[in-house]
């Protein structure tokens, strides 16, 4: 009878301890310029056309050309022309660090290091990171963001403006 007791209390105690890390990782997920910077030089890096979705309105196209699918066209064109498949051109990003200053209420900048190694596919990254095969290549970068809508939004840095068809 008392094991079973403490059996119970084991089990109230997980759950409880389930139920607040569910409600920290909800309440860790805000729209902050960092968060926002991370989340697009993935996407970026990862050539996903869901980067559009952090870009603010002035620069998602310009002379009615969409920048994000002419990047991505760009991309596997030169990609193609070496040899090589799309997924060729695909990277991952490792040890992703910011540091945010504040411009302005509305504006921010995020001065972003991280490191990339190709991603052929999901093991190739894995097996490179374990058996140090593979080059690792730095980025460095300063990411400009606006508050568009009461959403922080990525108005430079990364993305190179499409200046021809």
């Amino acid at each position: 009878m008392k094991q079973d007791s403490n059996y119970t209390w084991l089990v109230v105690v997980i759950l409880l301890g389930a139920f607040l890390q569910i409600i920290l990782v909800s309440a860790d997920h805000k729209n902050t310029p960092h968060d926002v910077a991370i989340c697009f030089a993935k996407a970026y890096h990862r050539l996903d056309p869901g980067m559009a979705d952090y870009l603010c309105e002035d620069v998602k196209a310009i002379d009615d050309q969409d920048t994000v699918d002419a990047y991505i066209n760009m991309v596997t064109v030169q990609t193609k022309q070496r040899g090589f498949g799309i997924n060729w051109a695909k990277s991952r990003l490792y040890g992703i660090h910011t540091h945010t200053v504040f411009t302005g209420e509305n504006e921010a900048e995020v001065e972003f290091t991280a490191h990339r190694r190709k991603e052929i596919n999901p093991v190739f990254a894995v097996i490179a990171k374990l058996f140090h095969i593979g080059e690792t290549h730095e980025v460095d970068e300063t990411i400009r963001l606006v508050k568009e809508n009461g959403k922080w939004k990525v108005c430079e840095g990364f993305l190179p403006i499409p200046t021809e068809a």
